[in-house]
């Protein structure tokens, strides 16, 4: 089992709830996320064009309504949204 689950998950994940299920982000975490750098309604597309930049200032910057920001393991739960939506994204385009 590899770091993003197995490949053939891939066309499991439709939306990015999918990706923030699998990866067991919770809505406090995502919309922390959300409020810092802009709501993607879901929308694995609007995510997949999302610049990297963008994610490590977001993790960074979110901050939960009690100011505290996140660890290092909610900010790496994140990332592997943003990641594995991108190569779902690019198994998707290359199909």
């Amino acid at each position: 089992m590899s770091l993003f689950g197995r490949w053939a998950d891939l066309n499991t994940f439709q939306v990015i709830a999918d990706l923030r299920g699998h990866f067991n982000v919770t809505d406090a975490h995502w919309t922390a996320f959300a409020a810092t750098v802009g709501d993607f309604r879901n929308d694995v597309r609007l995510l997949s064009a999302f610049p990297r930049t963008g994610l490590l200032a977001g993790c960074a910057q979110a901050q939960f309504p009690d100011g505290t920001g996140f660890t290092p393991v909610q900010a790496t739960q994140i990332g592997l949204v943003c990641a594995q939506q991108n190569v779902w994204w690019l198994s998707a385009v290359a199909c």
